[in-house]
């Protein structure tokens, strides 16, 4: 009986597929495992943004509750019948509230989150005006 000799091809298509198949998996692997990364990052600044506002709205409501009961704390500002005050959330945003009291009950008249950063307009893209003749002469 003669050997049979394996042909140098069919041992390496084999080869190359499997190579393939495993360098597919490793980059589904890596795609997922910086997806989970991102995922944990933005969840991470999500509890933070959260417990932030709840805190500056559990100050908020302290100082309503000394308002209602009859005291001035530090930072409300009054003026006649209104009282305005505003509790920090963070750097950029804080808690705008404004109470009006009538026939002895107070009404919140606002309760909001307003953003305090600098507002920078975004002017990399070259927009137009509208004053210009779009069709060339």
């Amino acid at each position: 009986m003669k050997k049979r000799k394996l042909s140098f091809t069919s041992v390496g298509g084999s080869s190359i597929l499997t190579i393939f198949a495993v360098l597919c998996f490793l980059v589904f692997a890596l795609l997922s495992l910086s997806t989970a990364k991102a995922n944990y990052n933005l969840s991470e600044k999500s509890v933070k943004a959260v417990s932030n506002y709840y805190a500056a709205d559990t100050k908020a409501e302290e100082i309503y509750s000394q308002i209602r009961a009859g005291n001035m704390p530090d930072g409300v500002k009054q003026k006649g019948n209104t009282y305005t005050y505003t509790c920090i959330i963070d750097d950029k945003q804080k808690l705008f509230i404004e109470i009006k009291k009538q026939k002895e009950k107070f009404h919140v008249v606002k309760w909001e989150k307003q953003y305090t950063g600098e507002w920078k307009p975004d002017d990399t893209i070259d927009v137009w005006d509208g004053m210009e003749q779009m069709l060339p002469d």
